[in-house]
């Protein structure tokens, strides 16, 4: 059993990810979804736990950390900010748009496309400032074309190659 739970945010785009996830066959022991409910069958995973609340502060501080789990990727809305209190606790990990450390911020994948022609997502364990933390997997894009509809679904396609390359390696 793999050692890793995701945190997703209830978008219009959540099933598609979550059918990403699941034809890839990627296991969670959880899966946190905050930001309201929806009918979802993902069959691996241990369980699904939904929040109603849109903060993610509470929703981490009543759902996630009673749990104890030890790595988390966040694939959740743009500029949301974590209070200092959960990098103690947890291993987050998050997919950036953006090559970092030279592309920080929620819109970074503009300033790459126009200044290097193409775009990165790189996965991070998150730290207390934004956008630092150590790199663990990059992917590039050179071929991307549409700034807004799939730059959320790269984002998602990154983490199941990082799952499906490092599923037998230990996280840092």
């Amino acid at each position: 059993m793999n050692n890793k739970s995701i945190l997703l945010y209830n978008s219009n785009n959540l099933l598609e990810y979550l059918d990403l996830l699941k034809k890839n066959k990627i296991y969670f022991n959880y899966i946190f979804i905050y930001g309201g409910k929806k009918t979802i069958n993902y069959p691996y995973c241990r369980k699904i736990l939904f929040f109603k609340q849109h903060k993610l502060d509470t929703f981490i501080r009543k759902k996630i950390i009673n749990l104890r789990e030890k790595n988390i990727f966040s694939f959740v809305k743009e500029g949301e900010i974590l209070k200092k209190e959960f990098f103690k606790n947890l291993n987050l990990y998050h997919a950036h748009p953006g090559f970092l450390p030279n592309f920080k911020g929620s819109t970074t994948f503009y300033f790459q496309k126009i200044e290097k022609n193409f775009i990165s997502i790189s996965i991070f364990k998150i730290k207390e400032k934004i956008d630092t933390g150590k790199i663990i997997y990059v992917e590039h894009y050179k071929n991307y074309k549409n700034a807004l509809d799939s730059i959320a679904k790269l984002r998602m396609l990154t983490l199941i190659n990082f799952f499906k390359e490092k599923k037998k390696l230990k996280y840092p």
